[in-house]
């Protein structure tokens, strides 16, 4: 038995027979659902935050990790804002970025596309201590910070290699950070989370968000041509109501398992589209995203002995309103 569910007279309880729980998979919903408004009129619940904004079904982030080339982004770039897509593009300063870049770089920015650190090296786990993973942070945020001249202040990252260890996220709390994107291929068990939220073992808030749907050219040809998988990827996460968020890489020394620029930009477009006939998608920058995920978290909630709720929104870096369920009620602020 994996799953299995008990009723008491007082009490219920939920099994799941794997000592890591449900967390790192969208099967987490279960756990949601049951902490939430199950037997809402004869147990005790807990609130739940809803991972997307109130008025949508699901939020979607596309970016490109730009560990090898900054300028050869622009066809999917170009692609995407044909259907009104702004992407994130993650840079890794240390690929020696010439001024033709770096006017790149600003153009696609002030045209509404976002810019986050991808490190300065690319190191694994940011490095391999805190002292590297910590420079890496705060050089990469420094570069973009200075080079891109309407950036202000760069608060968002995605992790190199999608790697982290507690040491890294607490660098990265420290050299400014806000939130940073992390992954599965190296299956870092404390960041990888199905529902985006505050990391454990940081002082001080920073948020995450595992995105684990790279859509590369040697996966879709292994799949005989085909981004059937990406599709239930993404139908999965609109059903749990969870973000959905994917990337690609521009060509470089690599190139990722694409044949071609014109094979990829199909595979795009088919996605695109495929996306955009489920109802009420909205699509965000990765910046706009990690924004809603650190109000949503950071969101207090108060419930009286009657039962009342009330909310109390600390964090507007997001406009996307925040909605909470508690024993099956919907709350909005």
């Amino acid at each position: 038995v994996f799953i299995s569910l008990k009723d008491f007279n007082n009490a219920s309880i939920l099994f799941v027979n794997r000592e890591v729980g449900l967390i790192d998979g969208l099967d987490w919903c279960i756990v949601e659902d049951f902490l939430s408004k199950y037997r809402k009129d004869e147990l005790d619940c807990l609130p739940l935050v809803y991972d997307i904004p109130n008025g949508c079904e699901a939020l979607v982030s596309a970016r490109l990790d730009c560990d090898q080339s900054v300028i050869n982004t622009k066809p999917l770039v170009e692609l995407y804002k044909k259907y009104n897509i702004d992407l994130s593009l993650a840079i890794a300063v240390g690929i020696n970025i010439n001024d033709k870049e770096i006017e790149y770089l600003n153009s696609f920015f002030d045209n509404g596309g976002a810019i986050l650190s991808h490190s300065k090296n690319h190191y694994e786990f940011w490095g391999e201590n805190y002292e590297i993973a910590f420079n890496e942070a705060k050089e990469s945020k420094e570069w973009l910070e200075q080079n891109i001249k309407n950036i202000k202040s760069l608060k968002y990252a995605v992790s190199p290699f999608h790697s982290n260890k507690p040491y890294s996220m607490q660098a990265l709390k420290d050299a400014g950070y806000d939130g940073v994107i992390s992954g599965i291929i190296h299956n870092d068990p404390e960041y990888l989370v199905s529902t985006s939220g505050i990391v454990p073992f940081v002082k001080g808030d920073l948020v995450t968000h595992s995105q684990q749907c790279m859509l590369h050219g040697d996966c879709y040809h292994r799949r005989n041509n085909s981004i059937e998988i990406y599709k239930e990827s993404f139908k999965n996460h609109y059903n749990s109501k969870k973000i959905f968020g994917y990337l690609d890489h521009p060509f470089g020394k690599y190139d990722y398992g694409w044949n071609s620029e014109k094979e990829r930009l199909e595979v795009h477009r088919e996605f695109i589209e495929y996306i955009n006939s489920f109802e009420g998608v909205k699509w965000a920058t990765a910046v706009e995203m990690l924004q809603f995920v650190y109000d949503k978290s950071t969101v207090k909630i108060n419930i009286d002995e009657n039962d009342n709720i009330t909310l109390y929104r600390e964090s507007y870096k997001s406009p996307e309103q925040i909605v909470v369920e508690y024993k099956g009620n919907i709350y909005v602020c």
